[in-house]
């Protein structure tokens, strides 16, 4: 379990929690557990992601699967940021980055 904090407008702390189930495989299958306060926000569907606080939301990395590659080593990750709107975390800007 991985956690990062940012502070939204009006001075809330936020804070994205990942969460994964047991067993083999349970790093590909995760939720996103976004708290903003004591409240829980939301929960976002992820698949073995890296998140980082960025100005005003934050951003998920998702691995690229493909057939022909070992899973735990993907070369690319899916980008998704999530901005804060007001009520929720909103997604924009997908793309594809080349993981280092």
């Amino acid at each position: 379990m991985s956690c990062v904090t940012g502070t939204l407008p009006g001075g809330v702390r936020y804070v994205v929690l990942d969460a994964s189930d047991k067993g083999c495989g349970a790093c590909h299958n995760q939720v996103l557990y976004v708290f903003c306060g004591r409240r829980l926000s939301q929960t976002i569907p992820a698949d073995d992601p890296r998140v980082t606080a960025v100005a005003g939301g934050f951003r998920v990395l998702q691995p690229v699967r493909v057939n022909s590659k070992v899973s735990c080593y993907p070369s690319h990750a899916y980008a998704l940021g999530y901005l804060w709107k007001g009520a929720t975390f909103v997604s924009h800007r997908r793309g594809t980055v080349k993981v280092q």
